[in-house]
């Protein structure tokens, strides 16, 4: 199974040339032509340093391995990206599920303004826009027969926020779920309004509300969101006391806007 890269050349003083490739070469690995529209959907990625934005792209087209990629490669001048899908990548070793071929592109942290996007497969480029605000991501884009987003807008997780679920088996256990979201207030956790839509992590509803996910396996589930700016420590603390009070029973989870996921069953 291979994985890319993105390897950086400097050109000219505002040049960069970053190229999706293997880090490693099998004399079995094979490629093949793109021969179906490329979805892309639009993340953010989380860290204490920085907020990257990255392009999540994957085939129409499904293949009988999962873990198929596509070859790609990336020039930026200035406030341009040229993004060119140059092939599918046919790993030696097939992960047997269907699944499209996918990449992840990564564009780095970008400062606000307005960025310009080419894409370009089989010759044939199409012109995307992405506008970068301190809340929002938004791509303005007319589809085109090969490529399309998933989302055009996405609002950026603002600083110190947690998000998560407490996950339960039984309705009983109501009031242990609901002890500990308020226990994250006495820790200091305060609520924070969001606007409606998607933060790529999770939905906001029109009433302010985090979105419970489809398939989150629990028979019970309780969401909640704050802005927590306290150590985090003391949170990881009070998820380890109640779960190991609950132990298969209780399932608590947490994010932050620095990119961590704590699970109160791995603490």
């Amino acid at each position: 199974m291979k994985t890319h890269i993105l390897f950086l050349i400097v050109l000219v003083p505002v040049l960069l040339f970053l190229n999706g490739c293997e880090d490693t070469v099998s004399d079995n690995t094979s490629y093949t032509s793109i021969d179906s529209r490329i979805n892309i959907k639009l993340r953010e990625e989380l860290s204490a340093n920085s907020k990257n934005v990255v392009l999540y792209c994957r085939t129409e087209r499904i293949y009988g391995c999962i873990n198929y990629g596509i070859d790609y490669s990336v020039i930026k001048t200035a406030n341009n990206f040229r993004i060119k899908f140059n092939r599918i990548i046919i790993s030696d070793i097939c992960l047997t599920a269907l699944g499209p071929a996918s990449a992840q592109i990564n564009l780095g942290n970008l400062s606000a303004g307005t960025y310009n996007l080419t894409l370009e497969v089989n010759g044939k480029t199409e012109s995307a826009a992405l506008t970068v605000t301190d809340s929002l991501y938004q791509i303005n884009f007319l589809p085109g027969f090969d490529f399309k987003f998933d989302n055009t807008k996405l609002h950026r997780v603002p600083p110190y926020l947690i998000w998560g679920s407490v996950g339960y088996i039984k309705d009983s256990l109501t009031n242990v779920a609901d002890t500990f979201i308020d226990s994250l207030q006495i820790l200091g956790a305060v609520q924070k309004n969001l606007s409606p839509g998607d933060y790529g992590f999770f939905e906001i509803d029109s009433f302010g509300n985090i979105l419970t996910p489809d398939n989150h396996g629990y028979p019970f589930i309780k969401m909640y969101k704050f802005e927590y700016q306290n150590d985090l420590n003391s949170i990881k603390e009070l998820m380890k006391r109640i779960q190991q009070q609950y132990v298969n029973q209780i399932y608590i989870s947490c994010n932050t806007w620095q990119g961590d996921v704590f699970y109160g069953w791995t603490l």
